[in-house]
């Protein structure tokens, strides 16, 4: 009789399959341990968490830590320390820097002058460049920065995430210091201020920038704190004191909207029209938001 082989018991085969899942989940758990294992010494050796932790120094102020990561990994001095989009940054309400960016944040000379001598590109641009930065936040040593930065190759003509080009860096020069954390606001001084706007109308063509957008900032600003660069570009011939904007707004109707008597003052003596209207009518005593700027219009319209 032919030979029938015993049929393997169902616990014999059940428990063969469960080994060789078991080996397999082994393997696969083995192998994605093993590569975290090279993962993480790839990235704790790479630019980018050497970056990530220059920042981190910089933030701190730790030009020792600094000096410590620059000399073991000089490549992360321009390295982009984050991977998030900008989109995202903004609805996490953060803003990632280069190193050179964060320490003119930070406005710390001693570490910035380290970072430009060991490499940093003085025009990196993460929508903000190391200049752009310096004249927005007006740290009490910016024009000091402003100059080592310009001396070492910045460029006046940057492109940021909110404009571009020289009428940016004019704008940024011209705004005032932002009022920040302090308890007690301290004006940036406006000689300083002038002297970088000098610099920057000298180094540009007079196609490059909207005079007139320009005036009508500084008037924002007010007479007392810009009042050099308001005389400036109005002899100068750079502008027009009653070219208006978009709407229809005159410079006149800014600085009385702002409440500035001086700028109110000086533009209506330099030919500011009082009785000019914007594009839904409203005239310059519609704008003044005081007692103050409506006794200056009343008291030029008399002379009429």
């Amino acid at each position: 009789m032919p030979h029938v082989p015993h049929p393997v018991p169902i616990c014999l085969v059940l428990n063969d399959m469960k080994k060789r899942k078991f080996m397999q989940l082994a393997v696969m758990i083995l192998g994605l341990m093993f590569a975290a294992i090279i993962g993480s010494i790839i990235y704790f050796n790479s630019s980018f968490f050497h970056a990530v932790r220059l920042v981190r120094a910089i933030k701190s102020d730790d030009i020792e830590e600094v000096q410590r990561i620059v000399e073991k990994d000089p490549a992360s001095i321009n390295r982009y320390p984050t991977v998030a989009p900008p989109f995202w940054q903004s609805a996490m309400n953060r803003k990632d820097m280069y190193p050179l960016t964060q320490a003119c944040h930070q406005g710390n000379e001693e570490m910035i002058r380290f970072l430009i001598a060991s490499g940093a590109d003085v025009n990196c641009n993460d929508g903000y460049t190391p200049l752009s930065v310096t004249y927005r936040r007006k740290n009490d040593n910016w024009y000091a920065v402003s100059l080592l930065l310009l001396q070492n190759g910045a460029d006046l003509h940057y492109k940021t995430e909110y404009s571009g080009g020289m009428e940016s860096a004019l704008f940024d020069i011209i705004q005032p210091r932002p009022l920040g954390n302090s308890t007690v606001y301290v004006p940036e001084s406006n000689e300083e201020v002038f002297n970088s706007f000098l610099f920057a109308v000298k180094n540009c063509s007079r196609d490059e920038v909207n005079w007139d957008r320009l005036f009508r900032g500084c008037v924002s600003c007010g007479y007392e704190r810009r009042g050099q660069e308001i005389e400036y570009l109005l002899n100068g011939g750079f502008c027009s004191v009653n070219t208006p904007d978009e709407e229809g707004r005159t410079p006149l109707m800014y600085a009385a909207e702002r409440t500035n008597v001086q700028t109110v003052d000086y533009l209506i003596l330099n030919g500011a029209k009082i009785d000019a209207m914007d594009n839904t009518g409203k005239t310059v005593l519609d704008y003044a938001k005081s007692e103050d700027i409506r006794a200056v219009i009343a008291e030029k319209n008399k002379f009429k």
